[in-house]
């Protein structure tokens, strides 16, 4: 999460308490059917926006703001007709929530700071990738063995620059493990 956990189960916290706070209200008094409508996008909106915070969603932190903002008018109308300091507390408690998600939604705001440009890191690959051309190259030059020239009527094998091989007429390439193996001796070109 970009905001925090400890933001995240603070504002999880608050609503469950204003919750159960409004839920034992409702069921102790003679609850009348908009209280429990109420009660219910209550519940619903807090999910969404806790589902929404948790897949570091912005529009969560919007939501849960306004969420509160009902919530602060909610338990101030209780307050008014309870006077009791249980409500004086959630009160308290949904005003820091409401500004703890306002502070979530203004922080969310602000791009994050690229550490490079896209040019900046093409320009390493690119550096990456010519460093690795260049080694290739270099493996597969050593790799690569002379070719050498012989005639099957002679003992000697050849450069393919020397005199002698040009004047081969029936040549044959070879490369120097080859000649070996048929136990054909250097010339004086090659040594």
């Amino acid at each position: 999460m970009a905001v925090g956990k400890l933001t995240y189960y603070f504002n999880f916290v608050v609503l469950a308490l204003t919750f159960a706070f409004i839920a034992t209200k409702l069921i102790s008094e003679s609850f009348k059917s908009l209280d429990l409508v109420l009660f219910s996008i209550f519940i619903i909106i807090s999910m969404l926006s806790l589902i929404g915070i948790g897949e570091e969603k912005r529009w969560a932190w919007f939501l849960l703001m306004i969420l509160f903002a009902f919530l602060i008018a909610y338990t101030v109308g209780l307050f008014v007709l309870s006077s009791s300091m249980a409500v004086f507390i959630l009160i308290v408690l949904n005003i820091i929530a409401f500004i703890v998600s306002t502070l979530s939604i203004k922080t969310d705001l602000v791009p994050p700071v690229p550490s490079e440009d896209k040019t900046d890191k093409l320009k390493k690959e690119l550096a990456n990738l010519v460093e690795e051309k260049r080694a290739l190259e270099q493996e597969f030059d050593e790799l690569k063995e002379d070719q050498l020239i012989y005639s099957p009527s002679s003992k000697y094998y050849h450069a393919e620059s020397c005199e002698w091989a040009k004047r081969i007429k029936n040549k044959k390439v070879i490369t120097e493990t080859e000649a070996k193996e048929l136990k054909l001796k250097k010339h004086n070109c090659l040594k």
